[in-house]
């Protein structure tokens, strides 16, 4: 996969989200210090959010699930909070849009699934 992080369709007038931000900027940088930053928004913000789960997602990916003792994160636990974020985010659409959303993502996992590394033609 190549070394940069796609834009992200964000409608005007959104609020930022902070554990989407987190969790980009783990991506951006996959230190320690990014990833137990993003559990720390994860851990108190919204579940209602996507982000939240997003930031959970990135927060989970590896390391110790609590500082300062060893209890290594599930294998699997990214995944699930992955799930949990897309899930959310197509819960708060409807009608139309929630069928445009979800062909959206299922188009985006093809891809995910079929990528050999090299930019979309």
């Amino acid at each position: 996969m190549g070394g940069t992080v796609p834009a992200r369709d964000v409608s005007p007038g959104t609020a930022p989200d902070d554990g989407l931000a987190a969790a980009e900027a783990w991506v951006r940088d996959p230190r320690d210090e990014t990833r137990r930053a993003a559990l720390a928004v994860a851990d108190t913000a919204d579940p209602a959010q996507p982000g939240t789960w997003v930031a959970f997602a990135a927060g989970y990916s590896g390391g110790s699930m609590v500082e300062g003792h060893a209890v290594p994160c599930p294998p699997d636990l990214t995944a699930k909070m992955a799930r949990i974020a897309v899930l959310t985010a197509l819960g708060q659409r409807s009608g139309r849009d929630h069928k445009a959303a979800l062909r959206n993502c299922v188009e985006a996992c093809i891809r995910l699934a079929d990528d050999d590394g090299k930019p979309a033609s």
